[in-house]
């Protein structure tokens, strides 16, 4: 009797452990993925002196905001343009036409190792980057008009579009250190030309302006990284950033360009997020965190153009009537990650990059003038990892890195 009791005790905790352990390994690995969603509230922003936060709100989703799910296939890169039509590029190379739910193909080309694509300013041209040896490898170049692709013979690094033409600067490996060149996709027959020479390893760059190429070491939290700023009429490189772990930024189109950095914590953990200006002086210090590419700068309409208003004149009594014009208003929208405590645990921005970490956003707007934020999306029962932000349209856009997406949430007006 007291075997059979013993035994039946035995095969009851045998079933608890293995029910505890399913639970306890399942929730182990779905935290891998989907990290705690917090409370979903609205970040706060410290200032450094320079600007007033302004007010702030606890909206969750404003009315009228709507998200749209713009692509079924997986895309690498993407663009809107004013009559709506997407235009995307796959990871195997196919560039897609997407308007009103339909996709067209508008090449079926692939693109064997295809590792970056980016969209010229206009969205008339894409250029893909198939990764190579150390030393770089060709870039292609697609013409959405003309539905054909154009290789360039030159071997590249890190190419980047201009963000007002269709120039296209990289770096390539020249005498022992890397020069930075300009080609014009418009035109690939004559050579490009060389800028500058840096001798530095590892180096990335960006072009937030018409007259400036930023160069810069690629981030990493176990050394320190610096960003330099190139002229590139009078060819001169000066210092804008030194010395910050995993730096990380992303920058304005405007003239002084406005910037996002991101740099590690000292033990590499973490890490925090500033507005700064051109010359990396700090505007402000912003008391929530995520990465610069997970945030796009863009003019918001704060006016419209009016009718017109009536100016008194001494010349004559009749009025003279002058239109009065649409003013704008420098603005960061970005995905911001629910869960803060994971980011202050993690080895930041490598384990993001390496995707061994994966988010959890909402997404909030910044004015750059007053600090002051407003909710754009905020359901927590949708997770979304944003990438590669944009702003089209009144909407801001970006892929999903859970399933390689394009999606889309309108912005508040």
């Amino acid at each position: 009797m007291v075997k059979n009791i013993l035994s039946v005790l035995t095969i009851v905790l045998a079933v608890a452990i293995l029910v505890f352990g399913g639970y306890y390994f399942r929730g182990k690995q779905e935290s891998k993925t989907v990290p705690n969603q917090g409370t979903g509230l609205l970040p706060s922003v410290q200032n450094s002196g320079t600007q007033n936060a302004g007010a702030q709100t606890q909206n969750t989703i404003p009315t009228g905001s709507k998200l749209n799910k713009i692509s079924e296939n997986q895309v690498l890169d993407y663009f809107a343009d004013n009559g709506k039509n997407v235009f995307a590029i796959q990871p195997d190379g196919k560039v897609l036409k997407i308007s009103d739910g339909k996709t067209e193909t508008l090449s079926s080309n692939l693109i064997a190792g295809l590792t970056d694509a980016s969209f010229s300013y206009d969205g008339k041209m894409i250029m893909a980057f198939a990764g190579g040896s150390s030393s770089g490898s060709k870039i292609n170049i697609f013409d959405t008009a003309k539905k054909d692709w154009v290789l360039l013979s030159n071997i590249a690094q890190s190419p980047v579009w201009s963000p007002a033409s269709r120039q296209i600067a990289f770096l390539s490996p020249v005498g022992g250190a890397n020069a930075v060149y300009l080609v014009n996709a418009d035109n690939l027959r004559p050579s490009p030309v060389e800028i500058l020479r840096i001798h530095a390893e590892d180096l990335i760059i960006s072009w937030p302006n018409a007259s400036t190429i930023f160069s810069s070491d690629r981030p990493n939290s176990s050394w320190n990284s610096s960003l330099w700023s190139l002229n590139i009429a009078k060819k001169t490189l000066s210092s804008v950033i030194s010395d910050r772990p995993g730096l990380e930024t992303t920058w304005s189109s405007s003239s002084p360009a406005v910037g996002l950095a991101f740099s590690s914590n000292a033990n590499g953990q973490g890490g925090k997020l500033k507005l700064v200006s051109q010359e990396g002086k700090q505007l402000q210090e912003f008391s929530f965190l995520t990465f610069p590419s997970k945030c796009a700068f863009y003019n918001k309409l704060i006016a419209p153009a009016s009718a017109t208003s009536s100016i008194a004149t001494t010349s004559t009594p009749k009025t003279s009537q002058r239109p009065q014009p649409q003013k704008y208003a420098l603005t960061i929208v970005c995905a911001v990650p629910r869960d803060r405590q994971t980011l202050d645990n993690a080895q930041l921005p490598d384990a993001y990059l390496q995707k061994s970490l994966f988010t959890s956003d909402n997404f909030f707007e910044i004015s750059v003038s007053t600090g002051e934020i407003k909710s754009v999306f905020n359901d927590q029962s949708k997770n979304f990892d944003a990438d590669d932000v944009k702003v089209f349209n009144g909407a801001v856009f970006f892929i999903n890195r859970y399933d390689k997406k394009v999606y889309s949430v309108e912005l508040p007006k």
